[in-house]
């Protein structure tokens, strides 16, 4: 939502130009702007704003930063980020949770690790695709500890104890 905000109040320059203060919309373009919005649109916007400033100055200038970073982007990168980010957000509750988790323990991977999965990941690319379903087939068949876990026994009270 910050980042919405951000889109909506914080123009950026344009790739590879310093942004003039006559770049940025007026205060009269931005009202026009804020007048033809939805009353659900300006909820939002206002959502927002209450997000924006809960967020610490670190936090606030992280989003600026990577703001400015998305705005500078070739407009196909941007695209695929776009699409990337919706693909993310449509994914359930679960999946989702599961790809935060994979992000998070990469990131905590020391460097040989990282260079030794992406070895492995252009392996895998480098297979037919025959080859790879079969790989996946068989990956199925196998026990996954995280995916099956055994029925706990049931508990036993000590003698005595109700």
């Amino acid at each position: 939502m910050a980042l919405l905000f951000g889109l909506f109040l914080y123009p950026l320059p344009v790739v590879g130009q310093d942004a003039p203060s006559q770049d940025r919309p007026s205060y009269e373009e931005r009202l026009k702007r804020w007048e033809e919005m939805s009353p659900e649109e300006r909820e939002r916007i206002k959502d927002a704003y209450k997000q924006w400033k809960s967020l610490t100055p670190e936090e606030r200038r992280i989003i600026k930063r990577n703001l400015e970073r998305f705005r500078r982007m070739p407009l196909e990168e941007r695209q695929r980020l776009k699409e990337r980010w919706q693909h993310f957000k449509d994914l359930p509750p679960d999946k989702r949770e599961r790809v935060l988790k994979n992000f998070k323990r990469w990131k905590n991977l020391p460097p040989e690790e990282k260079q030794r999965l992406r070895e492995a990941f252009q392996r895998w690319k480098a297979l037919p695709p025959e080859e790879r379903e079969r790989i996946r087939e068989r990956w199925k068949e196998r026990p996954h500890p995280e995916r099956e876990r055994p029925i706990p026994p049931p508990r036993r009270r000590p003698p005595g104890v109700r």
